[in-house]
């Protein structure tokens, strides 16, 4: 958590300059850190007890805070891996965002325009074709098979959804990833801006990482 102070000296001066107490912004930080962690832990827990129980063949992951979930988004979500004639290893979840409000804002306003950027300065980099073909990239549903689980490092930070792409890109072929439309209307909690930038922030940062590692000298 210091580490993420000290990283957003610049951020935590617009919450000051707009009325933020020092305390406000302190809560914040402790919010954000206990609520990564724990996410993170209950995630590890999870992987690791159903790659060890060996009674489950197709993991899925949804967000918790769904208002408007129903038995058919998961439905929908698991039957590509769990219908093994289709051939899929990976399915992830995307769902149409169109109300009167701007919903989304982190995939709208920053992931697709730092993606497309890059795919016009680098070129068709499969890696970036791949990102940019997912229709909402940061959906938190995605299911797998089991054995394609075993080979993912899972991060525990916002950049998770694109981290186990980037993962799942690593691990199997092209052909055995597919999306699914998970429902007509779909609706959760939204957060707030000091969230978004640092969930920017840690998306960002998977994706150099990634790119840095495996397809281009940055």
């Amino acid at each position: 958590m210091y580490t993420s102070i000290l990283e957003r000296t610049s951020e935590i001066g617009v919450m000051k300059s707009i009325g933020a107490t020092n305390k406000f912004i302190i809560l914040i930080f402790i919010i954000e850190a206990g609520t990564l962690g724990f996410v993170g832990g209950l995630l590890g827990i999870f992987f690791g007890y159903v790659i060890a129980n060996n009674s489950s063949s197709v993991m899925a992951f949804h967000d918790c805070d769904i208002s408007t979930y129903s038995r058919e988004l998961l439905a929908r979500l698991c039957y590509p891996v769990v219908n093994r004639n289709l051939g899929y290893e990976f399915c992830k979840g995307y769902y149409a965002r169109v109300t009167d409000q701007l919903h989304g804002r982190v995939t709208r306003l920053f992931i697709t325009p730092i993606i497309r950027s890059l795919r016009m300065i680098l070129g068709g980099l499969p890696y970036l074709e791949y990102i940019d073909s997912f229709r909402y990239p940061l959906a938190g549903e995605f299911a797998m098979h089991r054995d394609l689980a075993r080979s993912l490092r899972i991060l525990g930070n916002w950049g998770l959804e694109v981290g186990v792409l980037s993962e799942v890109f690593r691990n199997t072929a092209l052909k055995r990833i597919c999306q699914v439309d998970l429902c007509e209307k779909y609706d959760h909690e939204h957060r707030e801006i000091p969230s978004l930038v640092k969930m920017a922030t840690d998306i960002a940062e998977t994706i150099f990482r990634y790119l840095g590692n495996t397809e281009v000298a940055l």
